[in-house]
């Protein structure tokens, strides 16, 4: 069986899906496999190493901003049960009815997402001045609603919700959220590879290229207008990282790691909340069951998430294991979707060892 899968991910890399990958899967004592493959771009890339960066995309979620948000909630900086209303008085009319949990769930009638740098000439990008539009749009871009004008809090996954948040910690750390990451995470879990971008020259040359932009490799950038406008700094996308580091982080959540800037109880409060019409935990998606891209039946024990540019985290608190596909799909020449059997195919082997 292992044999068959890292044949069908090499096949993955020959046909065009990505240039390059790397896999990881383990348990809270140690990684069992980690292997790479493949180069960081077509023709003239490196050779993927355990120290290449992948962009992880949404993966910031869960690595940064949650558990970012997990520490300020454990340091009474947030509270969960707070209406949005309190933090951002800009909401009034809706934010009333919706808690800080409920935005963490995706829960709120906040929009998926739109393209808010597009807005914003790309001379102003990365500035002050942009991080605080991108903010302000997203306060007052019009909230869903059903057909007769109620406000709509069917589950919807928003990466605006994630922006704010990202916006609220650096507000209530009083740190810009690169900085509150590297000294509470990168730092205290001794992590090698992983970082906001953007990664200039010349150690940009060692991330894997995400797509070609304006006629050159997009490495070390984030490929994400909104957060690339926002500086590559954002609560829902700009972190990079290398599968070896994720393990990392996964094995100290797993063991309740004493470097970790919270306790158990604030871990546990995250991982078990039960939203009303939600899959998700707070930040952290779940398994659903046989066409999940975990691999793994429906259970509240198997925590993870996504990312865009070809990446998967996930965790299975019952038997204590964890495992991460990070790719370039994006660079790749064949649809996107067809990384669906090789992301539901690692957590069947990785579950079976």
């Amino acid at each position: 069986m292992l044999m068959r899968f890292l044949e069908r991910v090499e096949i993955g890399r020959s046909i065009g899906l990505y240039s390059g990958a790397q896999i990881e899967w383990g348990d809270l004592n140690a990684a069992a496999m980690n292997f790479n493959i493949g180069y960081t771009r077509w023709r003239d890339g490196e050779a993927i190493s355990d120290k290449t960066q992948f962009d992880v995309a949404s993966l910031t979620k869960i690595v940064a901003t949650s558990l970012l948000s997990m520490h300020a909630v454990e340091a009474a900086k947030l509270d969960l049960e707070e209406k949005l209303v309190y933090y951002w008085p800009e909401l009034k009319g809706w934010g009333e009815h919706y808690t800080l949990a409920d935005l963490l769930s995706h829960q709120t009638p906040l929009a998926a997402w739109h393209n808010f740098a597009a807005l914003l000439p790309e001379s102003k990008w990365g500035s002050d001045f942009a991080r605080a539009e991108i903010t302000r749009l997203c306060l007052e871009y019009p909230v869903r609603r059903t057909e007769d004008g109620k406000l709509d809090a069917s589950t919807e996954y928003t990466d605006l919700g994630f922006i704010l948040l990202g916006t609220l910690l650096e507000r209530v750390l009083e740190a810009p959220l690169c900085d509150s990451f590297d000294r509470l995470v990168v730092q205290a879990l001794e992590l090698e590879s992983t970082c906001f971008g953007p990664i200039s020259y010349p150690k940009h040359v060692n991330c894997a290229c995400t797509k070609w932009y304006k006629g050159l490799p997009l490495q070390g950038i984030v490929d994400d207008d909104n957060a690339r406008c926002m500086g590559g700094v954002a609560g829902h996308a700009g972190v990079f990282s290398s599968a070896t580091d994720l393990g990392k982080i996964c094995r100290a959540l797993l063991k309740a790691d004493t470097r970790l800037p919270f306790s158990q109880k604030t871990l546990q409060k995250f991982w078990d909340a039960k939203a009303t019409n939600s899959r998700f935990a707070l930040a952290w998606d779940r398994a659903t069951g046989h066409d999940s891209l975990s691999g793994m039946p429906e259970s509240k024990q198997i925590l993870g998430h996504l990312g865009f540019t070809g990446c998967s985290l996930w965790i299975n608190r019952d038997s204590h294991k964890y495992w991460i596909l990070l790719s370039n799909r994006n660079h790749g020449v064949l649809p996107p979707s067809e990384l669906a059997g090789i992301r539901r195919d690692l957590g069947k082997i990785a579950n079976s060892e």
